[in-house]
């Protein structure tokens, strides 16, 4: 049985390559093609055949036609007996291409009769009529449905998708760490922090600051040498972002940022001797809950706090426009 799989991979996302790397615990991988921004990215990542993305623009579909992508694309797809639609939260319309984007993909596998299963999913937030309509249509289809927190199972039926949808736990903590190299890390007494760029220019200022406050006593009251970890490049510049508060610390020799890598070895390697975990990105929770680490979650998102109270951490979390360097700090 051929197995095409597809999710935001290879575009520089190391959350949507954790999904990755727990999916394909479930599967034997010589049967596996994966969808991907950058098919030789993935290929080399995770040791399986992948084939570029379908096109969703004109531009793109030119470039994929003319350098003949787009016909090994439509191969995979032809020679797959099961279509898989593998995590994340794709299936939103905070961006207004993404239903788009992943919905052609979903209805081409629908079109060629395909199994399709939709694999540990978030979904929503979907304001408008045309998106929840476009989302029940392409999950009725569906022989499986999981999803990864209540919020989108919610959804899901209210939406009035039929059939069984099941709560399962993020596809990432899949992922068998035995089975992974961890090398010794340079650093000894370190805590690993991830942030994005999300706030607009008012409440950035704010959040900066407090920030700022919380590396500071870390570093001077703890003794810490703070690991700053990119989770993401292509889309948003997380190690741009981080080297803009590094310039912001007292002593920016004991502030170290990391250049954004998708070795998942080298990630793992990091977590495994760290002290603390301070993250925006949910997947820098994830893998320190993954690791047994204790975290300070910063959500900017319904799915970071969904996340931390499923796995009984709520008091962990603080929303982003809220951060308050005291409160965390006497929290932790």
């Amino acid at each position: 049985m051929n197995i095409l799989i597809c999710g935001n991979y290879g575009a520089t996302n190391i959350g949507d390559e954790l999904i990755l790397e727990g999916l394909l615990t479930l599967y034997p991988k010589e049967k596996i093609t994966v969808l991907s921004y950058s098919p030789e990215q993935t290929e080399k990542d995770h040791k399986v055949l992948a084939v570029f993305f379908l096109p969703a623009g004109f531009r793109s579909f030119l470039k994929s036609f003319l350098g003949l992508k787009i016909f090994k694309t439509l191969k995979a797809y032809f020679q797959a007996d099961e279509f898989i639609f593998g995590g994340g939260g794709l299936m939103q319309d905070d961006n207004s291409k993404a239903i788009f984007i992943w919905g052609i993909h979903l209805f081409l596998a629908i079109l060629l009769r395909k199994k399709v299963r939709i694999l540990g999913n978030s979904v929503g937030p979907l304001r408008y009529n045309c998106s929840k309509k476009i989302v029940k249509f392409l999950f009725n289809k569906a022989c499986e449905i999981t999803v990864r927190d209540e919020k989108s199972l919610k959804l899901l039926k209210e939406i009035d998708v039929k059939g069984e949808i099941k709560l399962v736990q993020d596809l990432a903590l899949n992922i068998k760490i035995s089975n992974y190299r961890l090398p010794v890390a340079n650093y000894k007494n370190y805590l690993i922090l991830s942030l994005r760029k999300w706030l607009n220019e008012e409440e950035k200022e704010k959040f900066e600051s407090e920030i700022i406050k919380l590396c500071n006593y870390f570093i001077r009251e703890k003794g810490y040498e703070i690991i700053a970890i990119p989770f993401e490049k292509l889309r948003d510049d997380d190690e741009r972002y981080l080297a803009v508060i590094k310039e912001k610390i007292e002593n920016k020799n004991l502030f170290h940022v990391q250049k954004y890598c998708s070795d998942l070895n080298k990630i793992f390697e990091l977590y495994s001797q760290a002290k603390l975990v301070i993250g925006m990105r949910l997947h820098a929770i994830i893998l320190a809950h993954k690791f047994n680490k204790p975290f300070i979650a910063l959500s900017y998102s319904p799915k970071v706090r969904g996340f931390c109270e499923s796995v009984g951490k709520e008091k962990r979390c603080f929303d982003v426009r809220e951060v308050d360097a005291n409160r965390i700090i006497k929290s932790s």
